[in-house]
């Protein structure tokens, strides 16, 4: 039996990725949490690939129903009848994946107390710890049993908690950078290699704060809406809070979309692009057709943002940077190795 894995909101346009993406080949189970009562979850890992794909009742706001999915994937999880079993009854548990978010910034804005108690995800580190004290076993000669960590956790985070506007910006900055990538160059003008980037990272200075932006607390963090101050929350919860921990900063979403179409809540931007031209098209042709009132006709138009710039990455790369953090440092496979590892 495959470790299983925790996913919140995966019945969303991420979120189905996140599931077929953790299921392929048979690698993990998945338990999806539905705040609908968890019957109406659908993707297309339950088709295509050998994994279970379970769903269960939750809710992220209130906490209710989270100890039990928790305990849930643990068990399904779990090694079978001739399979190696494991010392711990948490094992089972790889990951926990919260890919759950309130992400409309207008809804952020006109009801924050209701869109935080979703992007905060307090009641979800207050299960996971509950979970590693139920799973505990004191009398186990492994100390990460007897004191069983919480599970690992990926969350999902935002590249707005940038404000993106040049004020305070170092003028100086994208020709330092450009200077910096240069010297990564071997001598006949390629780019260094992996190996090469490897041995002078490992080279330099460990002091250079090349990561403090990082940082949730960093002064480049200027959340610019409700929801990325929302986020920068939530980071800062796990930050201090939840170590066992990673989270990820997306930008624009992009790609087609899942299998259940109706689980998706809002226009994507690129769906919103393709309505759009079908729109125009659409109206053009009626108002080329013979007899048509071309005055009356004529094209549709859509509305853009003239002074915002956004960065776009692929969902399914999204979807694999998840699957990648869950195979780094997921604990839970079921397997008794004589020695539990920890997240450094």
């Amino acid at each position: 039996m495959p470790p299983a894995v925790l996913v919140l909101g995966g019945s969303g346009f991420l979120g189905q990725y996140v599931v077929e993406e953790l299921t392929r080949g048979g690698e993990y189970n998945v338990v999806v949490v539905c705040n609908d009562g968890g019957s109406s979850f659908s993707s297309s890992a339950t088709s295509s690939s050998p994994s279970v794909v379970a769903s269960v009742p939750g809710n992220l706001a209130t906490g209710e129903g989270l100890l039990e999915a928790l305990v849930e994937a643990a068990r399904l999880g779990r090694p079978g009848p001739g399979q190696p079993q494991s010392h711990s009854p948490g094992a089972g548990l790889a990951a926990v994946v919260n890919c759950a978010a309130l992400s409309s910034p207008a809804e952020c804005e006109r009801d924050p107390e209701r869109s935080r108690a979703v992007n905060v995800p307090g009641k979800l580190v207050a299960a996971c710890n509950a979970f590693a004290r139920a799973t505990s076993l004191p009398d186990s000669e492994c100390p990460c049993c007897r004191e069983r960590p919480p599970p690992f956790l990926v969350q999902l985070s935002t590249d707005q908690i940038y404000a993106g506007g040049r004020e305070g910006a170092d003028p100086e900055a994208a020709s330092l950078w450009r200077e910096e990538e240069a010297e990564k160059r071997v001598p006949d003008g390629r780019a260094a290699g992996a190996d090469e980037f490897n041995s002078a990272a490992q080279d330099g200075d460990d002091e250079s704060g090349h990561l403090r932006d990082f940082d949730p607390e960093s002064p480049a963090v200027r959340p610019c809406n409700a929801y990325a101050r929302q986020k920068v929350s939530a980071e800062l919860l796990l930050a201090r809070a939840y170590p066992r921990s990673v989270c990820l900063r997306s930008s624009v979403m992009f790609g087609t979309l899942p299998r259940d179409k109706r689980a998706v809540k809002g226009m994507r931007f690129l769906q919103f692009c393709d309505e759009a031209i079908k729109r125009s098209a659409a109206a053009a042709a009626a108002a080329a057709a013979p007899g048509s009132d071309a005055a009356a006709g004529g094209a549709t138009s859509a509305s853009f943002f003239d002074d915002e710039f956004r960065s776009f990455v692929a969902v399914a790369d999204v979807a694999r940077a998840v699957a990648a953090s869950v195979r780094m440092w997921g604990l839970g496979d079921g397997l008794d190795r004589g020695a539990c590892a920890l997240l450094p």
